[in-house]
């Protein structure tokens, strides 16, 4: 079963966290469920209970897990993407967490915006920032190694 947006966040309500969508981006990136990807996270990666976690540390922390399946994150260019982007239509000035669906990225990617971390997945944002302007400040690749 392919882990979702969805069934993480429920997961990690019923758990009472909160702060946790470093721990829903884990859990989709390794299919594992979120409490495997918390109880990692916090013996492992010095994840605080209900509490988020520096950019550093996150991508350290998702680089290093996926490593041991033999994959990696790649930096994809944002002014790429966005030329992809079609700007007759939308007149495109930034990378957001909405029009980035408009890219047609293929695969996984981590969507990284300020104070948020979303997985793409064939283009697709999977949680409530779909619909939101939230500008991306950097997306990554998942890729074999």
């Amino acid at each position: 079963m392919k882990i979702d947006y969805k069934l993480c966040s429920n997961q990690m309500e019923e758990s009472g966290d909160t702060n946790g969508c470093t721990i829903i981006a884990l859990a989709q990136l390794l299919n594992i469920d979120y409490n495997a990807a918390n109880k990692l996270a916090m013996e492992n990666y010095g994840r605080k209970w209900k509490s988020g976690m520096y950019t550093m540390d996150l991508l350290h922390m998702y680089n290093k897990e996926l490593k041991k399946l033999g994959k990696k994150l790649v930096r994809l260019s944002n002014k790429v993407i966005l030329s992809t982007v079609d700007r007759h239509n939308y007149r495109v000035k930034t990378l957001t967490s909405n029009n980035i669906k408009m890219a047609n990225l293929e695969g996984q990617c981590v969507v990284l915006t300020r104070g948020h971390v979303a997985i793409l997945e064939n283009g697709a944002v999977s949680d409530y920032s779909v619909n939101k302007a939230s500008h991306v400040q950097s997306v990554w690749h998942v890729q074999s190694a």
